[in-house]
């Protein structure tokens, strides 16, 4: 796989929402593709006095986890580059360190440099070796979340174990980053929040596939066809429960599924907009000319997955046309998010109710 170079976003102002969190975007239009960004380096890191090497420096002489959850602090200064995985970044000279842990029970574990992230400093990669080092890779993530020291770059990933297998936590860098880190490891107890049968659209309906179509993904919006991408947008109305699916795929490039959504209104009005949903996703508020050119995000919502969001995002809807994305936070089949995982999203208005929205805007 050839190196990328990433994109990220840049000025953002982080508001709590419930679970969720909501955050507005000085600059926004670079996480509505598709297809894995070309990657530009996170803005340097290991700003702060480097903390102690903790995880081992080979797989051999791996920090050992002795049960969960679990939590450690270290840095990466000072290690030795000795590993590297495409998540889907490749070609890193940083230095990483390990960690190694045997489940006594088949188990779901996430592990992040994100949360609590409270020393995590710098652009991070995360990887999980069975049983060898190197080996079968049974996770692996690059940029997935933000830790309090450091925006958009930080790195977070579920896993499945089977009990009695040693698996090694490696503690990476993109290209040549290191620094502070906490790393947690967590069982993650699976929640099921499967889409209510009233909804009042059902997106699986229009793309079966999850945007995985040698066609073109029908629900794919500007991702689709960027100069004609009315067909590709799903109409939607004031006061409407979705049922949404989604995933991450590999075709020609690391992939995920991107769901574009139209409400027009016949005046300005305030939206609310909620959304829950297994995996880890992302909800997008997009101003701009409603032209796939001049497209921009105001503001995301972030579901950070297992059924968690209870918080709302609130969208200034204007007269006309308002467009609102849906899509996994991360690319590729091995970020895990496989078809069709739900989503359900809410869209509901102050002021006009459904039997409006058929007049004409002025």
């Amino acid at each position: 796989m050839s190196t990328r170079v990433k994109l990220g976003l840049m000025g953002v102002i982080v508001i709590c929402a419930a679970v969720g969190v909501v955050a507005a975007v000085g600059n926004g239009n670079l996480m509505l593709g598709a297809t894995a960004p070309e990657k530009i380096p996170g803005p340097g890191g290991g700003a702060n006095p480097p903390l102690e090497l903790a995880g081992g420096e080979t797989c051999a002489t791996a920090t050992v986890i002795p049960g969960l959850p679990y939590t450690d602090s270290g840095t990466t200064a000072g290690a030795v580059n000795n590993y590297d995985q495409a998540c889907p970044f490749t070609g890193s000279t940083a230095p990483d360190v390990v960690y190694a842990y045997t489940p006594a029970s088949n188990q779901i574990v996430t592990v992040s440099l994100c949360n609590p992230g409270t020393a995590t400093d710098y652009d991070t990669k995360v990887y999980v070796y069975e049983s060898t080092c190197p080996g079968t890779v049974t996770g692996c993530s690059d940029d997935a979340c933000s830790s309090p020291l450091y925006n958009n770059y930080v790195s977070e990933v579920q896993v499945t174990l089977n009990a009695g297998t040693t698996y090694y936590i490696v503690v990476d860098g993109y290209g040549s980053s290191s620094g502070n880190y906490t790393l947690s490891l967590e069982e993650y107890i699976v929640q099921t929040c499967p889409c209510p049968g009233n909804s009042d659209l059902f997106e699986a309906t229009l793309d079966p596939l999850c945007g995985n179509d040698p066609a073109g993904d029908p629900t794919g919006g500007c991702n689709t066809d960027p100069a004609n991408p009315g067909p590709y947008m799903i109409p939607i109305s004031c006061n409407m429960t979705i049922c949404g699916t989604t995933s991450t795929f590999t075709s020609t490039a690391d992939s995920r599924d991107t769901d574009w959504y139209e409400l027009v209104l016949p005046g300005a009005d305030t939206i609310r907009v909620t959304l829950q949903s297994q995996a880890h996703l992302y909800l997008f508020d997009l101003s701009g000319e409603y032209d796939c050119a001049n497209v921009a995000v105001a503001q995301i919502y972030e579901e950070f997955g297992n059924c968690a969001g209870s918080g709302e995002m609130v969208v200034a809807g204007a007269a006309g046309p308002n467009w609102l994305w849906v899509g996994p936070t991360v690319y590729g089949a091995a970020a895990g998010i496989t078809c069709p995982t739900e989503y359900i999203l809410t869209v509901d208005c102050d002021f006009y109710p459904v039997e409006l929205q058929s007049l004409s805007v002025e």
